[in-house]
């Protein structure tokens, strides 16, 4: 306001401006447990249950994963070693290359699969892609050819890279720096536990049978998507996302 005189009046005159300008404020994510604002914006479905997390379950799978996996790795060196039909010039270079091939499935679905646990769930990937690897490891008991051997390890690998990150985000999800370090850690030591007892039984396997392991591997890997079934059946499905 501006006060003007003219002789012995005085006067109020009032200069509108309109109205004072907006203040902007810069719209920052927000993160609630370990999940931003923007991400809830673009998977309105999803969320992060810390309990799940610290769930000994997750480690047990683990543990017993590297069980099933290291039974299938000792039946197949066993096989194509003593079955005379897998007995070809240059066995040991098309071994090589198997295991070279299934390294590289695993990393296809680590990259390109495991995402989806992203997108609809930890829980249906997990259950998805242990049930590929146990009848991957069903079908390796009955494959009597270089061909179809190729192709059940190349697809049981591209399960299990999809299987381990899958596990392993349910167990960080909702962790801060000091519990995801702990939980990693337990979880390490879960797969190391794991890789013990593995090709120990997967030799007494097989001196009682050669396609032996591979049906153990199944039968663990199947009572694993059992327990892990009934586990996870109170869950929504979108626990556990991002």
């Amino acid at each position: 306001d501006r006060r003007i005189t003219h002789g012995l009046k005085c006067r109020t005159v009032e200069f509108n401006h309109g109205p004072p300008p907006r203040q902007r404020t810069a719209r920052l994510p927000v993160m609630v447990d370990n999940v931003t604002t923007a991400s809830l914006r673009r998977h309105p479905g999803s969320c992060v249950r810390d309990h799940h997390g610290s769930d000994p379950l997750n480690y047990v799978a683990a543990l017993v994963m590297n069980i099933v996996i290291a039974c299938s790795g000792i039946g197949i060196s066993l096989l194509v070693t003593r079955d005379p039909r897998f007995q070809v010039s240059h066995v040991y270079a098309l071994l090589a290359l198997l295991f070279a091939l299934a390294a590289a499935g695993s990393v296809f679905g680590s990259i390109f699969l495991a995402r989806w646990s992203d997108r609809i769930g930890r829980r249906p990937v997990i259950l998805l892609s242990l049930s590929g690897i146990l009848v991957a490891a069903g079908l390796l008991g009955v494959v009597w050819s270089w061909a179809q051997l190729f192709v059940v390890v190349i697809a049981q690998a591209c399960c299990l890279g999809t299987f381990w990150p899958s596990l392993e985000a349910r167990i960080t999800d909702g962790a801060d720096g000091r519990q995801m370090a702990r939980r990693l850690g337990t979880w390490g030591i879960a797969i190391s536990i794991g890789l013990l007892p593995g090709p120990v039984i997967g030799g007494a396997l097989s001196d009682l049978w050669i396609r032996a392991p591979f049906y153990g591997a199944a039968l663990l890997g199947g009572l694993l998507l059992a327990v892990l079934a009934v586990a996870f059946r109170g869950e929504k499905l979108h626990d556990g996302h991002r």
